[in-house]
């Protein structure tokens, strides 16, 4: 859960919060012993929010990680 407020100062409605449900999900696969691989969906939805509805923000990632050491990727 988030909450995030805007034009605390400058506007009549700053006062109140837009509250957001955030959550990611990821998927891992472990090419070799060092190199794994990833890709992440994130969302972002407007449970009360003065500008928006349902479905604010959505990000998608992808990426590697590379293990140098035991202790360092």
């Amino acid at each position: 859960m988030q909450w995030q407020y805007k034009d605390v100062f400058s506007s009549e409605n700053g006062h109140l919060a837009n509250i957001y449900y955030r959550t990611k999900l990821t998927f891992h696969y472990q090419l070799n012993k060092r190199f794994n691989v990833y890709v992440a969906q994130e969302i972002n939805l407007a449970l009360q929010s003065r500008n928006e509805d349902g479905l604010s923000r959505s990000r998608t990632f992808f990426g590697t990680v590379y293990k140098l050491t035991k202790q360092s990727d």
